[in-house]
């Protein structure tokens, strides 16, 4: 339970700290997103809400690039700040926590060496169930570079300590820690077509109290760019090792298009098959909206 709460926790954190996707028209400096996410399963409901903004350091230029790519493409240096708030409603209890994450993405004109960090702060409740409170703090690190003018790779490191206190007294102590390794490249193609692959392996240890859980996590995913405005993209994570209850293939498809030079939205379904039949599989809608200016 405690588990699945400080996981919740690094997923913000890293999507805050990693560049942005950002969204039309000729250029722009600041970018506003808000993601709803809900993960129904068997036994519990899982909702999480993102509300976030991003400072670019100097103006990106669309020019013919895909719209959601442009900031990467231009090798463009941010900051954001988010706050998350997340919901778990199961047959066993009841949270919901909030949590403020604040990330840098910082590309050296010269060298293109890429650094990145963020922070996090988070606390919540549990009820219907158990009773007591929970709170984190974590931090994440990467450092990469700019293979060529439209590829990366970059290294990463997370690490969130949660602590969660139930009455009468009880208290359970965590730690998540995440190492990992991003791979990304976009080929354009004419008339603002392009295409995207991302590839990452992440190795995952969770240690709470008295116990120890490593996983391993392969994800690939690719996304055609029709022209500027419209993309279809799919994906695959494969999870394995000692934590049985995230062991599994979650496939995925996302849809997004923007609106208006300013406006975009996106859609992304999910879908959880776990290797073990003690498991519960799962189904993720997730919806984006952004605004840029």
């Amino acid at each position: 339970m405690h588990k699945f709460v400080i996981q919740y926790c690094a997923i913000a954190l890293v999507l805050l700290s990693l560049p942005a996707v950002s969204y039309s028209q000729s250029s722009y400096k600041i970018e506003i997103g808000a993601e709803l996410s809900k993960e129904n399963q068997n036994t519990s409901d899982n909702k999480n809400t993102l509300l976030s903004a991003q400072i670019f350091f100097d103006e990106v230029t669309i020019g013919s690039h895909p719209y959601a790519e442009a900031a990467f493409l231009e090798q463009t240096s941010s900051i954001g700040i988010g706050y998350s708030n997340f919901d778990i409603t199961s047959n066993a209890f009841d949270f919901s926590g909030d949590q403020i994450i604040f990330g840098v993405d910082y590309v050296l004109p010269d060298s293109l060496i890429i650094l990145q960090g963020g922070i996090t702060s988070a606390d919540g409740d549990y009820k219907n169930g158990l009773k007591g409170g929970f709170d984190a703090d974590g931090i994440f690190i990467g450092i990469g570079k700019y293979i060529t003018e439209n590829s990366a790779i970059t290294i990463r490191y997370l690490q969130l300590d949660g602590d969660a206190n139930f009455v009468p007294s009880i208290k359970i102590t965590s730690k998540l820690t995440e190492i990992g390794v991003d791979y990304k490249i976009v080929e354009e193609l004419r008339d603002g077509a392009a295409f995207k692959f991302e590839a990452s392996f992440t190795s995952s240890d969770m240690d709470m109290d008295t116990t120890s859980e490593t996983n391993t996590i392969i994800e690939f995913s690719g996304d055609y760019y029709q022209n500027q405005s419209i993309s279809i993209g799919a994906s695959l994570e494969i999870n394995s090792g000692d934590d049985k209850g995230s062991e599994g293939k979650t496939f995925g498809l996302n849809l997004g298009m923007f609106l208006t030079p300013v406006f975009a939205i996106a859609v992304e379904f999910n879908q959880f098959m776990a290797d073990n039949t003690s498991v519960d599989d799962s189904d993720e809608v997730v919806l984006v909206g952004a605004v840029r200016f």
